[in-house]
C-alpha cells in the first residue's frame, strides 16, 4: 500500500512516530533489507500499547544489525535515533544501552572503516560521562535485587583495551578507579597491578 508515492508503514514503527526517520535516515536499500527482515516491525499491525519507549525499542531492534558491514551501517543509524529518542524522552538507562550499541558497532569496523576507532573512543567517552548517574538509575529501577548496578560498563572496559593496546597504562588505571568511583561494582586491585607490571616491562 502506498501513501503519497511512499509505501505506507505501520507496526511498531508507526506506534513510535518513526515514519519520518525511516523515510529520510536510511536509503532505500537499507529500508529493503529491513523491510525483509521484519515485515511485521514495518508493516504490521500497530500495537496498541506497550512497556517499552522509542528508545527502548529502538537500541533493543538494532541488536539485530551486527554480522555484516552493511548490517553495521544500519545498526548506526537506529542507534543514532535511539540516543536522541532517549534523550528526549528523558530516559537515561536508555541512552546508557544506546551508546553501548554504538560502542559495540563502531568497535568491529575499527580495521576496515577510517573512523570507526575513533568514533568508538567517542561513544565510550559520552557513556562514560553519565556513568554516575546511570548507576543511581539502575540504583532506584532495581531496588532491592542484590546487585541492582550490572558489573560490567562497555565504555569503561573497552576504552580500558583500547589504552591498553596503546599501552597508555596510567589512563587504564584511572578508567579502572573511576569505574568504581561512579558506583560500579568492581574489584579493580588485580588489574591495576597488572597494569603497574605491564609499565615496568615497557620502562625497561
Amino acid at each position: 500500500m502506498r501513501l503519497f508515492g511512499k509505501p505506507k508503514v505501520a507496526g511498531e514503527l508507526k506506534f513510535y512516530g518513526l515514519e519520518d526517520w525511516w523515510f529520510k535516515a536510511l536509503t532505500t536499500d537499507e529500508r529493503e533489507s529491513i523491510a525483509q527482515r521484519f515485515p511485521d516491525t514495518i508493516y504490521g499491525p500497530v500495537p496498541l500499547d506497550s512497556s517499552a519507549g522509542a528508545a527502548q525499542f529502538l537500541w533493543g531492534w538494532a541488536s539485530w544489525f551486527s554480522k555484516t558491514p552493511n548490517d553495521r551501517v544500519i545498526a548506526r543509524k537506529i542507534l543514532t535515533m535511539a540516543l536522541d529518542r532517549a534523550r528526549t524522552e528523558k530516559r537515561i538507562l536508555d541512552e546508557h544501552f544506546a551508546f553501548q550499541g554504538l560502542i559495540e558497532v563502531w568497535y568491529r569496523d575499527r580495521d576496515t572503516v577510517p573512523e570507526a576507532l575513533e568514533q568508538a573512543i567517542t561513544a565510550c567517552q559520552a557513556q562514560i560521562a553519565i556513568a554516575e548517574k546511570v548507576a543511581k538509575a539502575f540504583r532506584r529501577e532495581y531496588k532491592g535485587h542484590p546487585t541492582p548496578v550490572p558489573p560490567t560498563h562497555t565504555g569503561y572496559e573497552q576504552l580500558r583495551i583500547i589504552y591498553e593496546k596503546q599501552k597508555r597504562y596510567d589512563e587504564a588505571i584511572s578508567l579502572a578507579l573511576d569505574k568504581k568511583r561512579t558506583g560500579w561494582a568492581d574489584d579493580v586491585s588485580d588489574y591495576v597491578l597488572k597494569m603497574n607490571e605491564k609499565k615496568v616491562k615497557l620502562a625497561k
